[in-house]
């Protein structure tokens, strides 16, 4: 027998349909002599002469064949568009199939969420790493396995490219300047306090520094915060922590540019921890996840990576010291998206911006889009 032939068995339909199945079989059979597929049909057809009809089966082998390719190609095409609509979602044309995700549109703050989209309509192993170093969306589409890789829905790839130090090694001038010039340039919330007015920044600038520079010993000392470094020894990223219950205090005068950010983010952190206190579900210490910033010059995909690293290492922190639960405001879209599509955060609370009021009344950002958002997230940490 070839090596290519196959076996197609035709069965007449039963009242009692016979089981068949290949582990059966393969009691009775040899493998080669196993049917590739079983068929069934009204009646077996015959020739005049008695003898069964071979010519029509093997039509009616050929017709349910291009049928079957017909419902493959139909199936392929809905992946495919499907896997553009995503795209489409975020204002990148299908005109741009040709295009690098980056030169299509595409930027750091919808990555995470372009992912997460493709990951729910099958394309499991599509990772950061794949949609910013594709040299077209194309391509992105074609090196999917599409639902068959072994590890599915991972955001990125596993390789680690960082290394945690604790703050007091980190040099202080450095890390400061990281965390300054990435709200001040990469933090859409706070765009809204200097509008990207030179004065404005500056003062931004300085009353930021003022507070961190007042805070850096607590933060050095408390063995929470930590930097991390790349491979090659050049610092990316800083995450400053603590125990919510050692809130160091903020003289809020000392930053009037700053006020609508915190008066927005204190409040609803403390609506939700209220919340949570009234329905038994607060569980404490509480680690407070305060700031996370990476090097606002790195190149997209390394800043969403390196971003990641940072806030998997600090619930890693939380875990290790024994926290009950991690609370945390992300301003930033991939803050938000990595607490809610990545690290599960079991609760996100979602305040749009442009409606926020203070306690008096006042609405404190009118001038912001109305789909922008901040969330108030919150994780308990279990143990086994």
């Amino acid at each position: 027998m070839p090596t290519n032939a196959i076996i197609v068995v035709f069965l007449q339909e039963m009242e009692e349909p016979i089981d068949l199945n290949r582990i059966s079989l393969e009691k009775h059979l040899p493998l080669y002599a196993i049917p590739s597929q079983f068929i069934t049909v009204p009646e077996i057809p015959l020739l005049v002469s008695g003898k069964i009809d071979r010519q029509f089966l093997l039509n009616s082998l050929n017709t349910i064949r291009q049928r079957e390719q017909s419902e493959d190609k139909q199936e392929e095409s809905e992946n495919v568009r499907s896997f553009f609509q995503v795209f489409q979602e975020i204002g990148i044309s299908r005109k741009n199939t040709s295009k690098s995700f980056l030169a299509a549109g595409g930027t750091s703050l919808n990555a995470l969420l372009v992912i997460n989209k493709l990951h729910h309509i099958g394309f499991h192993d599509i990772t950061v790493e794949d949609l910013f170093n594709a040299s077209t969306l194309q391509q992105i589409l074609l090196h999917s396995t599409n639902g068959k890789c072994e590890q599915q829905n991972r955001f990125f790839a596993v390789k680690n490219e960082y290394q945690i130090v604790s703050l007091d090694r980190v040099d202080k001038d450095n890390a400061l300047h990281i965390i300054i010039e990435s709200f001040a340039n990469l933090n859409e919330l706070d765009a809204l306090l200097h509008y990207n007015r030179d004065d404005l920044k500056l003062e931004y600038k300085q009353q930021l520094y003022g507070l961190l520079d007042q805070r850096w010993s607590f933060y050095t000392a408390n063995g929470l915060s930590f930097g991390i470094i790349r491979n090659d020894g050049r610092l990316v990223g800083i995450s400053l922590s603590n125990n919510l219950a050692e809130e160091p205090y903020i003289d809020l005068k000392t930053i009037p540019i700053l006020i609508p950010v915190f008066d927005m983010m204190e409040a609803n952190e403390n609506e939700l921890l209220e919340k949570l206190r009234k329905i038994g579900a607060l569980s404490e210490p509480i680690f407070h996840n305060f700031l996370n910033a990476v090097n606002s010059d790195l190149e997209p995909m390394q800043r969403v990576a390196a971003m990641h690293f940072l806030e998997q290492q600090a619930l890693d922190i939380a875990a290790i010291n024994q926290f009950r639960s991690v609370l945390t405001a992300n301003v930033g879209s991939v803050s938000q998206q990595l607490a809610n599509y990545v690290l599960k955060y079991d609760i996100n609370k979602v305040v749009n911006v442009s409606e926020w009021r203070n306690s008096s009344g006042t609405l404190m950002f009118p001038h912001a889009n109305k789909d922008h958002i901040i969330t108030i997230n919150f994780k308990h940490i279990t143990y086994t």
